[in-house]
């Protein structure tokens, strides 16, 4: 069964607690996740280093390289990735520098503008 991504998008962000396209776990966080995501699994091929999930911390390949794609927008709330927190390489390099920022070229194969690519423009004005 294929997946309409556009109609369960627009089904998620008209729900009530949805409603603002700009909240520390909003619409436009879970874009820089989706867009984190795609830079971290370009570069890790989901590898992690195993410590442990008491840890705050992933063994799994995949559910590590997601931990650390939300981890990686952490800046949206003021605070500055760590890579102590951080379940893969990728992510402790992220972690290490303090920012994605520099790897956002990583995500252009999947997103033309991953610079911008949260901000989807009249998106969020409908509600």
């Amino acid at each position: 069964m294929a997946i309409d991504f556009e109609k369960l998008w627009k089904l998620v962000i008209n729900a009530p607690n949805n409603r603002s396209g700009h909240t520390i776990h909003g619409p436009d966080h879970w874009l820089r996740v989706e867009r984190n995501a795609c830079i971290l699994a370009n570069r890790t091929c989901s590898s992690t280093h195993a410590l442990g999930t008491q840890t705050g911390h992933h063994d799994d390949a995949t559910i590590g390289t997601c931990w650390d794609a939300d981890r990686s927008d952490i800046e949206r709330a003021g605070v500055i990735p760590n890579a102590k927190f951080m379940s893969t390489d990728s992510g402790r390099e992220i972690g290490n520098h303090g920012s994605v920022k520099p790897w956002l070229d990583l995500a252009k194969p999947h997103i033309a503008d991953p610079e911008n690519y949260h901000v989807r423009t009249g998106e969020f004005t409908d509600w």
